[in-house]
C-alpha cells in the first residue's frame, strides 16, 4: 500500500468520524431544545403541546428516560394512563379477550420497547428497489421508508449518479400513541410483503408494501406505488384492525421528515443560496423560507397542502391527499468543513387529522424530480392550486 493510498484512507476515516460527530451533536442540540420547550409547556399546564414536544425529544434521543417519564406523568394528570397488568399466560389472555371482546394485550414486558404492542417479526434491515425509467428508489424495511432516490436522467457536475436522498441523515417516521406508549415507526422493522427485492415498472404501475403486525389481523401497512414515466410516487398508510390499539382521544398523527441534501453542483455557495423549503397553504398561495441564511424555520397553524425540500435544480416533496393541519419547517446550512457531500439539513414535522375509529387510510404522494415549470404544471391537479 503506497503513501497516497494510506493518506486517502486516513482522510476518508476523518470525514466519516466528522460526519458522525456532526450528526450526534445535531441530535443532542435538538433534544435539549425540545426538552426546554416541553418543560415550559408542561409548567404552563399545556399538556397537549407538552406531549408533542416530549415525544419529539424522545425521537432525537430514544435512550433518554426523562421524556418517557414526563409522558407517563402527563397521561396520569390527564386521566389517560392505565396501570400495566400483571403478567398473564397466553391462555388466560385469550380467554379474557373472548369474554370481554376488548384488547387486553399485556404491556408489562414491553414497557420502554420501541415496538410497543407490535410484534417483532423481522430482526434485520432489508432493502427493496422500485424503479421506472425516471427514478430509482431504494426502500428500507426499518421504518418502511425511502432510503435512497436516484434520478436516472441526471448527473452531478462530477458526472456521478445524482441522488436526492443518499441514505445519510434521512429520518422519516409516523408517531402516535398506543396504550400510553409513544410509537415511532422509524424504530420498527416492518415485514416486506412479496419476494422480489427489485421491482421494475415498465408498462403498468407496481407497488412495494411493508407491514408491522400487532397480530395476524391487526397491522399497519405502508404502500408505495410507482407508475411508468413518472417522478411522482403514491404513498398510502393503511390501518387494519387498529381501532383499539391507537389512543381514542387522538385527533391527529404526527409525521416527521429530515433529510441531508446532497451537493450536486460545482458552486457550493451558489447552490446553498438557492436551497430552501417551499410549501403551499391549502387552496392558497405558495410560500418559502428566506434563502441565503445559515438557518431558517417557521411554524404554520393553518392547513398546508405540500412541503418541498427545494434545491437549486431539484426537489423532494411530500403532498397530502387532503392537507396537513399544522407543523414546522426548517433548514440549516451544513458547512463545507463539516461535510463535503451535503449542503443543507432539511426538517419538517406535520400534524395529520386522524380519527382511529373511522380513518382506515392516510394518503400522500412524494415528488422526486427536477424543478421544471412545464413538468410541475402537469402535476398541478395533484399539487393543488388556489383555484381548485
Amino acid at each position: 500500500m503506497d503513501r497516497n493510498t494510506i493518506i486517502g484512507l486516513v482522510l476518508i476515516g476523518v470525514i466519516l468520524i466528522g460526519f458522525q460527530y456532526y450528526s450526534t451533536n445535531q441530535a443532542k442540540e435538538y433534544f435539549e431544545k425540545e426538552i426546554v420547550t416541553a418543560d415550559s409547556l408542561f409548567n404552563a399546564k399545556n399538556y397537549d403541546e407538552a406531549k408533542k414536544a416530549y415525544t419529539k425529544a424522545a425521537q432525537y434521543n430514544p435512550a433518554a428516560p426523562y421524556p418517557k417519564q414526563k409522558l407517563i406523568e402527563i397521561a396520569k394528570l390527564t386521566g389517560e394512563y392505565t396501570e400495566p397488568k400483571e403478567n398473564v399466560t397466553p391462555e388466560k389472555e385469550k380467554i379474557t379477550q373472548n369474554a370481554s371482546n376488548v384488547v387486553t394485550t399485556d404491556t408489562t414486558n414491553i414497557k420502554g420497547s420501541n415496538y410497543g404492542l407490535f410484534q417483532k417479526t423481522v430482526s434485520k434491515e432489508e432493502e427493496v428497489v422500485l424503479e421506472n425509467n425516471k427514478i430509482k428508489i431504494t426502500f428500507t424495511n426499518k421504518g418502511a421508508k425511502p432510503l435512497k432516490v436516484k434520478l436516472k436522467e441526471y448527473k452531478t457536475y462530477t458526472q456521478q449518479d445524482l441522488y436526492l436522498l443518499d441514505g445519510k441523515g434521512n429520518y422519516f417516521t409516523l408517531n402516535f400513541y398506543s396504550h400510553n406508549q409513544p410509537i415511532s415507526t422509524d424504530n420498527l422493522f416492518f415485514e416486506k410483503i412479496g419476494q422480489s427485492d427489485s421491482i421494475v415498472v415498465d408498462s403498468v404501475e407496481k407497488s412495494v408494501k411493508f407491514r408491522v403486525y400487532s397480530d395476524s389481523s391487526r397491522y399497519i401497512e405502508f404502500v408505495y406505488t410507482l407508475k411508468p414515466d413518472m417522478y411522482m410516487v403514491d404513498f398510502n398508510i393503511n390501518f387494519v384492525g387498529m381501532e383499539n390499539l391507537i389512543a381514542h382521544n387522538a385527533n391527529y398523527i404526527d409525521l416527521f421528515w429530515r433529510n441531508f441534501a446532497p451537493a450536486h453542483e460545482r458552486g457550493r455557495k451558489w447552490e446553498t443560496q438557492n436551497t430552501t423549503v417551499y410549501y403551499q397553504f391549502y387552496k392558497d398561495q405558495v410560500d418559502y423560507l428566506r434563502e441565503g441564511s445559515d438557518e431558517q424555520d417557521d411554524e404554520f397553524t393553518t392547513r398546508v397542502k405540500w412541503i418541498a425540500f427545494k434545491q437549486q435544480f431539484f426537489s423532494s416533496m411530500i403532498v397530502a391527499d387532503k392537507y396537513f393541519e399544522s407543523g414546522k419547517i426548517q433548514y440549516k446550512k451544513i458547512e463545507e468543513d463539516q461535510d463535503l457531500e451535503h449542503i443543507m439539513e432539511f426538517y419538517a414535522e406535520m400534524s395529520i387529522p386522524f380519527n382511529p375509529l373511522t380513518d382506515k387510510q392516510l394518503g400522500f404522494k412524494f415528488y422526486f424530480g427536477p424543478n421544471k415549470y412545464s413538468l410541475l404544471k402537469e402535476y398541478n391537479t395533484i399539487l393543488g392550486s388556489k383555484d381548485d
